[in-house]
């Protein structure tokens, strides 16, 4: 038995999902009673059903309401009702694209956690994101789609970063048991070409019963996988092997010439085979916390679809980036860059990923005076520079719309660049600053004139969107 509520605060709750101020227009008041009975007293049900009327009219409401009859009978069980109200807002989602993307939450298990550019770079590889326009881009109406799903009350439990952007969602279990319906259901045409998605909770012991293997899109899978197994999934979109503790991962995966996302990260494999540079259509390549993974194949800049490589280790790592990374026109997500005095692997190459919306972390002392990074970049991350000052394009008219600013471990540095006019740095951290002398005017953005006086007229507005900042030598 579910949890019940009064109606007064069943109301209480609804109101709160549907208007910002919590106050009803006297136009709708009318229909209180009817909302409070469809309820059945059951908080997820308000909650679903004010992000349901969000933002419509009392038209839609009538229409809704009116045209659904849900009210349960003192017989119906409370999990029937509840089941119908999470129908009744999954039907009314705005497009079958978002409907499929709802549904692909049940490839993974109950009460798990899910990650936000996760989601996304999946919907985005079984090719559930169309752009409606040429200049919008796919992962835009992901997170589009993402905040409807959080709008309709379908997602819970959301996780902020310090920037207070969601990266993490929960869903509640029956809502996933609505989603594991529509993941069987025509919508995915499973009954038309077979079983074509194998999440975390299929049964392992089905995987040689699927009749259609050639057919199969996506496979999360937790044991090692043969050669063979692969060649017979010719068709796979999505390969998640993440934590799923092999070794090697076999050649044979370059002829997964549909690939388009591929996730390993938390294995013990020591290498990825040069064959996974034939993958042209891969998207997403995530390789976290392979620690025993020292480089990556050097012709990566043959994958020309790449947008997203995750190659984070959770201790640091000393692996060394790929030749000619710059080819890499489309990435957007690069989460390190280990400079070389080599051609293919100077800074330059940086210069030329004009999509990048993901911070690099740069460690090299003597590099960092020729970088000068696009103007569209969100976030910046110095670690252990040796110079002693910072360079010139450190200003409000050459990174604009920087968002985030780590610098750390800058020791021999006796002054901090001008960053007070970044009008949209909201988060900034200065750690071990040990020579700096003095913070002066020149942070703030702010000219002095050599008689002492300032030369900006009028009044100085300074970091006008900061919300967090950290500070120390350590």
């Amino acid at each position: 038995m579910l949890g019940k509520l009064t109606d007064c605060h069943c109301w209480s709750i609804f109101k709160q999902r549907v208007f910002v101020d919590g106050e009803v227009p006297e136009e709708l008041l009318s229909m209180e009673n009817k909302i409070v009975e469809m309820c059945q007293g059951l908080p997820l049900a308000a909650s679903v059903l004010g992000g349901l009327l969000f933002n419509k009219d009392k038209h839609d409401w009538k229409a809704i309401l009116d045209g659904n009859p849900l009210v349960a009978g003192e017989d119906d069980l409370q999990e029937n009702s509840i089941k119908k109200i999470l129908k009744l807002s999954y039907d009314y989602l705005p497009s079958p694209h978002l409907k499929k993307c709802f549904g692909y939450f049940a490839m993974f298990p109950k009460d798990f956690e899910f990650e936000k550019d996760q989601l996304i770079q999946l919907w985005m590889a079984e090719g559930f994101l169309c752009p409606c326009q040429e200049t919008t881009v796919m992962e835009d109406v992901g997170s589009k789609f993402f905040q409807l799903l959080l709008q309709y009350s379908l997602l819970q439990d959301v996780k902020l970063d310090e920037l207070n952007n969601i990266t993490h969602c929960k869903m509640h279990d029956l809502v996933h048991d609505l989603a594991g319906d529509i993941l069987k259901s025509k919508l995915f045409d499973q009954k038309s070409v077979g079983w074509r998605y194998f999440g975390w909770d299929s049964p392992t012991d089905q995987i040689d019963k699927i009749n259609e293997p050639g057919r199969l899109s996506t496979l999360f899978w937790k044991r090692n996988i043969s050669k063979d197994m692969l060649l017979s999934f010719q068709f796979l979109r999505v390969l998640n092997l993440s934590r799923s503790g092999i070794e090697e991962l076999s050649a044979s995966i370059g002829k997964l010439i549909y690939l388009r996302y591929l996730d390993v990260s938390d294995t013990k494999i020591k290498a990825l085979p040069n064959s996974i540079c034939k993958l042209y259509n891969l998207q997403t390549l995530r390789v976290n916390d392979c620690y025993f993974l020292r480089e990556l194949p050097e012709e990566m800049a043959n994958m020309i679809s790449l947008r997203h490589i995750y190659c984070y280790h959770r201790y640091g790592s000393d692996m060394q980036t790929p030749l000619n990374m710059g080819q890499l026109t489309s990435l957007q997500t690069l989460r390190f860059f280990y400079v070389g005095s080599e051609k293919g692997r100077r800074i330059e190459e940086l210069g030329r990923l004009k999509n990048l919306r993901e911070g690099c972390e740069i460690n090299d002392e003597h590099v960092l005076d020729g970088l000068q990074p696009h103007p569209n970049l969100k976030t910046l991350e110095v670690w252990n520079y040796l110079g002693t000052k910072f360079p010139s394009w450190f200003s409000e008219e050459l990174i604009p719309n920087l968002v985030k600013l780590i610098l750390s471990g800058c020791e021999r540095c006796k002054e901090i660049p001008s960053l007070g006019q970044l009008k949209f740095l909201r988060h900034l951290e200065l750690i071990g600053f040990l020579e700096l002398e003095c913070i002066g005017p020149t942070f703030y953005g702010i000219e002095i004139n050599d008689n002492g006086s300032s030369s900006n007229n009028g009044k100085i507005q300074v970091f006008q969107s900061l919300k967090t900042s950290n500070g120390g030598y350590a």
